[in-house]
């Protein structure tokens, strides 16, 4: 075989080695990524796993002031302990992952539960507009006092 197709062949297969090598690096350092940001929550011995990032996508909560202070450590077994309902801190997680608090299918009981463990993560948080930690049974009545023509963004 011609010397300078052999050479040819080597730089081609050196060159592709290469990339592969550097697609894997690059693999496991998302992979290291992710692992580094993983959280995994014990909620009432339901175990939960979330992200530092979704953690960290609604300002001024309970999950920023947290990890932001430095001092919020795992447990041994590497959990976070939360001493809240799994299903509403369940939905709490979601309303992270997705900006939408989700209270379908609850019992009177579990949107009250829901309702308080919302205005204790996000103290400062609205919803559609209106202050989050004003119950929604309150706001039915301010309705039904003022009529359909409320506006709580004026509150």
């Amino acid at each position: 075989m011609d010397p300078e197709v052999v050479k040819r062949l080597h730089e081609a297969k050196a060159q592709a080695t290469t990339k592969k090598h550097d697609e894997m690096s690059l693999a496991k350092q998302n992979v290291e990524h992710t692992l580094e940001s993983e959280m995994v929550f014990n909620v009432g011995g339901t175990l939960l796993l979330t992200t530092k990032d979704t953690l960290l996508r609604v300002k001024d909560s309970y999950f920023t002031g947290m990890l932001e202070s430095g001092h919020w450590k795992p447990r041994k077994d590497g959990t976070y302990f939360i001493d809240r309902n799994a299903i509403c801190f369940g939905r709490i997680l979601d309303y992270l992952r997705y900006d939408e608090l989700d209270m379908d299918g609850l019992t009177p009981t579990l949107k009250k539960m829901l309702q308080k463990d919302f205005d204790y993560f996000f103290p400062n948080a609205k919803v559609d507009n209106t202050p989050a930690n004003l119950c929604a049974n309150y706001m039915d009545v301010l309705r039904g006092w003022l009529g359909n023509h409320f506006d709580a963004s004026k509150l």
